[in-house]
């Protein structure tokens, strides 16, 4: 089973995929196309983590962080 989870600052689980594969050969490998819906998401830092369990073993985690923030429009104001 391939498991990326979408987790906040303090380890919390804000969102897991999970996905099961099979007859996957050494060296090969597969793509999932997950989508995290932030509409709800409090502003911060998040990390996604990914692994791999196989044969009652897990793969080493591989980890992005990433960062919400808040996007600021100002009116443009043209002088003639």
């Amino acid at each position: 089973t391939a498991v990326v989870q979408i987790q906040t600052d303090g380890g919390a689980v804000v969102q897991e995929f999970s996905h099961e594969y099979g007859n996957l050969a050494p060296g090969n490998g597969i793509n999932f196309a997950d989508v995290w819906d932030t509409t709800d998401i409090t502003h911060g830092s998040y990390r996604v983590i990914a692994y791999v369990l196989y044969d009652s073993t897990a793969t080493e985690p591989r980890i992005a962080y990433v960062k919400t923030r808040w996007s600021i429009y100002l009116p443009l104001v043209l002088r003639l």
